[in-house]
Parts: structure tokens; C-alpha cells; sequence
């Protein structure tokens, strides 16, 4: 059988905003005229998100100047930006915000330290154009990893095959570890024969991915219509197994708990070489995208 699974769609969008927003956190100066923040919240779990963001607040700037605040972790000669927001001081050159970063927060590298900054571009007519000023630097403190329960959802269990073919089936699998590699996806029947080999996914922050998932019958390797009726088994295989069931065919009268296990993928027209890649008697054409997922070791790197 073929089957594809686009888990890194994006990835260059990515790693561009991480450079952007790790400079901000890399390459700042000191601050040249006291300006200062504190952080109201500087506890967070990797993995878990921001709640309800980072609350920052900021006095002895300039007045109604445009400042960013952002967070983001370092290390030696390396960043990688969490994300930012502009916010105008008032005229007392004060301001509050909220940044609720766009990604993180990550368990850190040995010798990393996550933190948040503010700064401004100084209209400073004895400095050079275009110089940033920033603040003092509030270090986060970011506790470790810890898995959820290990699940995986399906979302609707018993569908058609045509609306196996176009609309699909929602899959989400959670309880691996943060950017955990050598995460695998594989379909079985209700004999427990497995259709094609094992793909692998990619795993975000979370510990989970999420994604659609269409099935078509195909003949030759060319789409030719709905998924043969039967039981299948979505397993995820990595540090931990989760699986469900889906059924396609008659909702009326099958649902994954009273269907019969027994009965074999009914014959889609292929031989039996049509299992071995570029002969499928059954695609699996995986749409949007089974989770956009950077890996962690890319930042480091």
C-alpha cells in the first residue's frame, strides 16, 4: 500500500520567525538610559503553552514610543524566539502588555536560559540611526516536560466510504514526548493484517498530533474510488502505542464495538502484490497536514 504523511508543511515559516525573534533575545545591548520591566508570571511548564500569556510592564521609556516586548530562549551564539509584541508607552513612558507567544514554551538546552525584553528604536540624534535600546532581561523559569495520558481520538467512527474518500475522518493522538522521534503511523484491518508499512510522523510541543486522514480505494496506484467496507485500526507507535477504530460501510448497522473482527479487507480488484509500495490496492492520501511540528534538536543545532 502507499501512503504519505505531510508532517512538515511550514517548517521554513518557522525557523524564519525563530531567527527573528531570537536576535532581539541574542544581540541585545545594554540598556543605555534605565529603562525597566518586570514580569508579573515567570512560571511555566514546557509544552503546556503560555494561559493566559506573559504580563510585562515597563517604565522609564520614552513616552508614546512603539516598544517590543519579546521572549524567547538563548544560548551561545543561538536563539530561538518565542514571539513579540509592539505596545505604545504612555506619557509618563510607561506601559503594560500581554505577550501570548506564538510557540514554546520548550524544554531548554544544558546552558540555555529563556527570558523577556523590551526595546525601542532611539531617536537619539547622538547615536546612530536605527539603534535599539533595551531593557533589563527577566529570566522564565521553564519546568520539564511531563507526557499527558496517552489517547487517540477519531472523530466521526463510522462513515462511508465515500465520505471516507472526501471529507475524511479528524485523528489526534497525544502522550509522547515533547518532539519525540521515531513516531510511527500504520493501518490495520479487522484481521489485524497491517495495510502498507509504518510512516512516521512528527510530534510538537505537546507530545501529540492532530490531523485528517481521507482513505480511497485505489487500482494500479490510481485512485479509483471509495475504501472497501471493514473495521480499521489507526494505531501511533513511539514511546508509547494508542490506537482506535473506524468503520466503513453501513453506520446503521456497524459500529467498532459489535462489528465481527474476524472478516478480511474485502478484495479491491489488486493482487497480492498490490501491498508492496507503487502497486497499493489502497491509498491513504493524508490531507492538510498530520501535524506541523518543528524538531527540537533543529533549534540547537
Amino acid at each position: 500500500m502507499s501512503r504519505s504523511i505531510l508532517s512538515r508543511l511550514g517548517a521554513g515559516l518557522v525557523a524564519a520567525a525563530l531567527v527573528a525573534g531570537g536576535s532581539l533575545l541574542v544581540a541585545a545591548p545594554a540598556s543605555a538610559a534605565g529603562e525597566t520591566i518586570t514580569v508579573a508570571n515567570t512560571q511555566f511548564q514546557s509544552g503546556a503553552g503560555w494561559g493566559e500569556g506573559i504580563k510585562v510592564a515597563g517604565t522609564a521609556f520614552p513616552a508614546n514610543t512603539v516598544v517590543t516586548v519579546a521572549a524567547g530562549a538563548s544560548g551561545t551564539n543561538s536563539g530561538d524566539g518565542y514571539g513579540q509584541v509592539d505596545v505604545t508607552t504612555d506619557g509618563a513612558g510607561a506601559f503594560t502588555a500581554t505577550l501570548i507567544p506564538e510557540r514554546g514554551p520548550y524544554d531548554l538546552p544544558d546552558g540555555w536560559t529563556a527570558s523577556v525584553v523590551a526595546s525601542y528604536t532611539s531617536t537619539d540624534p547622538t547615536v546612530p540611526a536605527g539603534t535599539r535600546i533595551f531593557s533589563n532581561r527577566v529570566e522564565l523559569q521553564i519546568a520539564d516536560f511531563v507526557p499527558n495520558d496517552f489517547t487517540t481520538t477519531i472523530d466521526p467512527i463510522c462513515l462511508s466510504g465515500v465520505e471516507a474518500q472526501t471529507t475524511g475522518v479528524n485523528v489526534s493522538a497525544t502522550g509522547f514526548g515533547q518532539f519525540e522521534e521515531g513516531v510511527v503511523y500504520r493501518l490495520t484491518d479487522a484481521a489485524g493484517t497491517q495495510i502498507g508499512a509504518d510512516e512516521p510522523v512528527d510530534i510538537n510541543e505537546t507530545g501529540s498530533i492532530a490531523g485528517n486522514l481521507t482513505l480511497a480505494a485505489t487500482l494500479d496506484g490510481v485512485p479509483s474510488g471509495p475504501i472497501a467496507d471493514g473495521v480499521y485500526t489507526i494505531t501511533f507507535a513511539g514511546s508509547v502505542t494508542t490506537a482506535g477504530l473506524v468503520t466503513i460501510g453501513n453506520c446503521d448497522v456497524a459500529t467498532p464495538n459489535d462489528v465481527d473482527p474476524t472478516p478480511q479487507l474485502a478484495n479491491t480488484g489488486s493482487s497480492d502484490a498490490g501491498i508492496l509500495a507503487g502497486g497499493s490496492a489502497l491509498l491513504l492520501l493524508v490531507g492538510a497536514a498530520l501535524m506541523v511540528a518543528r524538531r527540537r534538536q533543529n533549534a540547537a543545532a
